[in-house]
């Protein structure tokens, strides 16, 4: 068997790869939006962030809450959230 260039480059990239186990993984981040405060979903949401279940995922989350679904249609029609919580 001939080794070639092509052969070496892919032996030394997976054993570069394999070296570095713990490398940072880039986070994304999701914008969610809650039409209240005492919206049932407002609470599990509020609550998996607690438990860092967002970040188990590797999601970062950021909540906001507004003062009613108008609102929140509101933001995600500007851009401002990216998910919103609320009853259509």
């Amino acid at each position: 068997m001939n080794i070639t260039r092509r052969h070496v480059l892919a032996a030394v990239t997976a054993s570069t790869l394999l070296a570095m186990p713990g490398m940072a993984q880039a986070v994304e981040t999701v914008r969610i939006g809650l039409p209240t405060k005492t919206y049932w979903p407002t609470t599990i949401a509020e609550t998996a962030v607690r438990q860092k279940l967002f970040e188990k995922e590797g999601i970062a989350a950021e909540l906001t809450i507004y003062r009613g679904g108008a609102e929140t249609f509101e933001a995600i029609a500007a851009g401002a959230a990216d998910v919103i919580l609320d009853a259509t």
